[in-house]
């Protein structure tokens, strides 16, 4: 994980580096064309039906709980952030062999396993994952950005718990 200085944003919620400070990583992090990146999109599925049926206090208990859960499974090699709402990224540099990167989604579903307990409430974490490589998908951090996006999407169209890298 990369430390945060006191001057870098952070989400006010769950102190999680922001997105203006992941996407300053990813962008760093496309400056060496001989080094294979992977972006990581996570998207909380059902968060939306959980602060609808819970409240706004336990939807801010999940984003929490899965961000603390999270941050222990992620090591110094992973920038972890949250970007936005139910939206969190995981940026994975100087990947030596793409299945680093599956081993790390499956890390995530299995640290996601269990249901978060928040306020007597048991809730079962809906996770989908979106991945694209750098320069493999695109030659800019916006470009890999992007398709880690339509990844996603594809991933959450096809169920919960789906893992899809993406392909042109």
């Amino acid at each position: 994980m990369v430390p945060i200085d006191k001057n870098d944003k952070q989400d006010g919620l769950t102190g999680l580096p922001d997105k203006d400070f992941f996407f300053g990583c990813c962008r760093d992090a496309v400056l060496d064309e001989n080094s294979l990146t992977a972006i990581h999109l996570l998207y909380i599925g059902n968060l939306k039906d959980v602060i609808m049926e819970h409240g706004l206090h336990v939807g801010e208990g999940v984003l929490k709980n899965v961000s603390n859960r999270l941050y222990g499974v992620l090591s110094s090699n992973r920038t972890f952030a949250r970007l936005e709402g139910e939206t969190f990224g995981v940026l994975q540099q100087d990947v030596e062999h793409v299945g680093h990167v599956l081993y790390v989604s499956r890390r995530i579903f299995e640290t996601l396993k269990d249901p978060v307990d928040i306020m007597g409430h048991q809730i079962n974490v809906e996770m989908n994952i979106g991945v694209a490589f750098y320069p493999d998908h695109g030659k800019t951090w916006e470009d890999v950005h992007h398709n880690a996006a339509l990844a996603l999407e594809k991933a959450r169209q096809e169920g919960i718990e789906q893992f899809v890298v993406y392909e042109e």
